[in-house]
């Protein structure tokens, strides 16, 4: 998004990439994989290769070098809050400009969507379906829960988002089958926010469960869907820095109505009834390194919102997912995926930073960042309660 691409060089868990242009970079190793096996890093290498690595606040985020600079998105509960990061890694390049461009484009298409919604099926925001946000992994089901950023999509989509009033039993906190079943026989639409339906549900002999789906609208309708139509690490690797588009994605499934432009198609939910994994497919070539990830409103936009000029730069081009292809993945994109996989996963430059980092001297406790606020009227932005000292 920023064309700081080429400034990527190294990353945790190549099995975790989607863009094209990381996996290239990976292949022609000037880009370095610092996975050791879970949870271990090569820290030897990531000092030697990068002089200031990325990572997500908290207590297993960061790999616990000098370098370290923790980011704290992951403890957002806005959907557009967490977008706003952009701004953050913008300081380290001199990029507040661009920055502030991208994030006027997302806020002003989110929102305008979520006005248009409301003008058009007002009674969305009573009476929407009951939707599920919930999938099953290793036996345990995880259930949506608010305050979280899929309250809030789900909310301006025009959903009711179906809740547990109780703690899962199950290992983690996570829920067992009896525990939610009532919650799968009254859901209108399913998000399955994993990619093990076709395995774990697909072939289950659980009576409870099949009890459950056998009552269940969204079953019954064939409203379930999950994020396997680019895969799940397209999910977690580009959907983080665009909430106006997954707000489409999710608004088309629980709002149909609103979408009267038959050229839409989803990018990450996969309706597990009519279509195949990977509908979406990853491009075998990297077009160009040097060149941004455009955001999918900048080159494909609702013909129900084509009256919201996306923010345009004549300079930039690349693949998109619009067309199933990704060019590559930014500074932004990759850092807030890393939280989004719940594993210690980080991104590191090298040689483009406005300032050598050498030290982080003073970083707000995890909780404490809420968002980069915009205030200064020359575009740069002025970060809310964190504080970072470069030496």
């Amino acid at each position: 998004m920023l064309g700081e691409r080429t400034s990527i060089k190294a990353i945790y868990g190549s099995e975790l990439v989607y863009s094209t242009c990381v996996r290239q970079g990976l292949s022609d190793s000037s880009i370095i994989d610092i996975k050791l096996s879970d949870w271990s890093y090569d820290t030897n290498a990531l000092v030697a290769h990068t002089d200031a690595s990325f990572c997500s606040a908290g207590p297993y985020g960061c790999p616990g070098t000098s370098i370290d600079i923790p980011v704290a998105d992951n403890y957002e509960h806005s959907v557009l809050a967490v977008s706003e990061y952009i701004g953050f890694f913008s300081l380290f390049f001199n990029q507040e400009s661009k920055a502030k461009s991208i994030l006027h484009d997302i806020n002003t298409r989110y929102t305008g969507q979520v006005t248009q919604q409301t003008e058009l099926i007002p009674s969305v925001t009573t009476n929407g379906p009951k939707v599920l946000w919930a999938y099953i992994y290793q036996g345990g089901w995880t259930i949506g829960s608010c305050p979280n950023y899929y309250c809030e999509l789900i909310k301006d989509a025009g959903g009711n988002l179906l809740t547990m009033s109780t703690p899962g039993t199950g290992s983690y906190g996570t829920y067992t089958t009896n525990e939610i079943a009532s919650l799968i026989a009254q859901a209108d639409i399913w998000l399955f926010t994993g990619d093990t339906w076709d395995t774990d549900i697909m072939t289950s002999t659980d009576s409870v469960l099949l009890q459950a789906m056998s009552q269940s609208p969204a079953v019954k309708n064939h409203q379930v869907f999950d994020l396997q139509k680019a895969t799940t690490n397209a999910w977690f690797e580009t959907r983080v820095a665009q909430p106006d588009a997954v707000l489409q994605d999710i608004a088309s499934i629980i709002t149909p109505k609103v979408f009267n432009d038959n050229n839409y198609h989803r990018i990450w939910f996969r309706n597990v009834y009519t279509e195949s994994v990977g509908t979406l497919p990853l491009p075998s070539t990297c077009t160009d390194m040097s060149q941004p990830f455009l955001l999918q409103s900048q080159v494909f936009p609702l013909s129900t919102l084509s009256n919201i000029a996306p923010v345009t730069d004549s300079t930039t081009n690349g693949n998109t997912l619009s067309s199933g292809a990704i060019a590559g993945i930014t500074v932004a994109v990759v850092a807030v995926a890393a939280i989004a996989l719940g594993v210690a996963v980080f991104i590191t430059l090298k040689g483009q930073l406005i300032a050598t980092t050498t030290a982080v001297t003073s970083m707000a406790q995890p909780g404490t960042c809420t968002t980069c606020k915009d205030t200064n009227a020359d575009g740069t932005f002025t970060l809310r309660s964190i504080n970072i000292e470069v030496k």
